[in-house]
């Protein structure tokens, strides 16, 4: 039953050539005197399932884009989606076509959630300002902001402030500066991975501060950081359990490795 719910999504609620969807046209017919009989024959409307059995069959849905075009489909097919959010601990906005809009009003809907991913989505501060109010925001453990262009620090440190059991944050071709970085040094204390691969306006100040705040920090991604050869010396020496990725050596990116590695 759930693979054939699936698979009518791809006529009830996706987009049709003309951008129309069935559920579009169904709420612009609302307002007309049609029995109930003459809209399922012309619409092809879903069958009446009881809430429970669409909530189980939309969990083998894995993206906020899949899931709003089942809730196009009828009124009970959108509660249905509704009230999935609040079960679910992992968001991925990775497929949705308008995250922007998305973001801010998923989150606070989802009760559990402590894992967000939001790669490659086009966001501005002002939807990280947004989410960042909403409760779910601080018990999140893992986010994933990779790739995202269109935010700055102004956002991202809006929003870090409030993840205070972040576990898990990927900052990987973003542009944030140290500024970031000393927000998640003060406001992240069991951050345990941090990816800034590519982060070029991030200093040495900065990663000095969050190896010094976030104390359970194992995992650190510098590929593309401009280091200076005695902060890097530093974390080699000082930290000897922390895992710098990519490894220091030749072709990391790293400056004088063997240098570095006489000063450990």
């Amino acid at each position: 039953m759930a693979q054939l719910l699936l698979a009518r999504l791809l006529d009830w609620g996706n987009p049709r050539d003309d951008g129309s969807t069935w559920w579009s046209e169904r709420r612009d017919d609302d307002d007309a005197e049609t029995s109930s009989d003459d809209l399922s024959e012309d619409f092809n409307e879903p069958p009446e399932l009881p809430e429970d059995v669409l909530i189980n069959c939309f969990q083998h849905l894995r993206s906020y884009h899949d899931i709003a075009s089942a809730a196009r489909v009828s009124r009970s097919w959108h509660s249905a989606a509704v009230r999935l959010w609040g079960h679910r601990q992992r968001l991925t906005f990775a497929k949705c076509r308008n995250p922007e809009i998305a973001l801010p009003s998923i989150i606070p809907m989802a009760c559990v959630v402590t894992d967000i991913d939001l790669c490659g989505c086009r966001l501005s501060d002002a939807s990280l300002e947004a989410a960042s109010m909403a409760t779910p925001v601080c018990q999140l453990q893992s986010l994933s902001l990779w790739g995202v262009k269109g935010v700055s620090d102004a956002g991202i440190c809006r929003l870090v402030m409030k993840c205070k059991s972040l576990k898990h944050l990927n900052l990987g071709g973003t542009c944030v500066t140290s500024s970031s970085i000393f927000t998640i040094a003060r406001s992240c204390p069991s951050l345990e991975i941090l990816n800034l691969w590519g982060c070029r306006k991030v200093t040495d100040k900065g990663i000095l501060a969050v190896v010094a705040g976030c104390m359970h920090l194992r995992e650190l991604n510098l590929w593309g950081v401009p280091l200076s050869f005695h902060c890097l010396a530093y974390l080699m020496s000082r930290c000897p359990d922390l895992e710098i990725k990519p490894t220091p050596g030749v072709g990391s990116g790293f400056p004088a490795y063997g240098i570095v590695r006489q000063a450990a």
